[in-house]
């Protein structure tokens, strides 16, 4: 499942709301970084995981970066008890290339 969060269409919450129920039938869930940083405090999940500090462009952020998000999707994926939790990262190099990389992780981390 690739969450893919417009807020046009509905708030973080209400999409939560509509796909909760299946995630127990999932393999893998995709999140950007800010569905990520919004799931994390929607359900409570800050103490254990603290969200770190999103830049206004996620897309800015670099790989040295990625550990704490490691651990907020490790989180996630305890609180759901089933799928892979994945996030797409990307960056851009001062040349402006774009990088991109992934991470999933189990509920066993």
């Amino acid at each position: 499942l690739d969450l893919n969060h417009r807020p046009a269409l509905g708030t973080l919450e209400k999409l939560y709301e509509i796909v909760e129920p299946h995630l127990k039938d999932c393999e893998v869930v995709i999140l950007s970084v800010v569905q990520v940083a919004g799931l994390i405090h929607l359900l409570g999940l800050a103490k254990d995981a603290p969200v770190p500090h999103t830049p206004d462009r996620p897309q800015d952020l670099d790989d040295s970066d990625e550990a704490p998000w490691i651990a907020c999707l490790a989180a996630l994926a305890r609180w759901w008890q089933g799928p892979l939790v994945a996030c797409c990262f990307k960056t851009r190099t001062p040349a402006g290339e774009q990088r991109r990389w992934s991470v999933a992780v189990s509920r066993e981390g």
